[in-house]
């Protein structure tokens, strides 16, 4: 499924989830679409 949003999105789920491929792959995606570099921050 994917997904739009307007500004910051929490991304949650169990441990094997795929959560980080999850957002690896939105901050390709939006690299690619605005030609710039995408910062994750991630609290653990």
């Amino acid at each position: 499924m994917d997904a739009e949003f307007r500004g910051a999105a929490k991304l949650l789920g169990v441990s094997g989830s795929g959560k980080t491929c999850v957002v690896v792959r939105r901050a390709v995606a939006l690299a690619e679409r605005y030609g710039s570099e995408v910062l994750v921050l991630t609290f653990n």
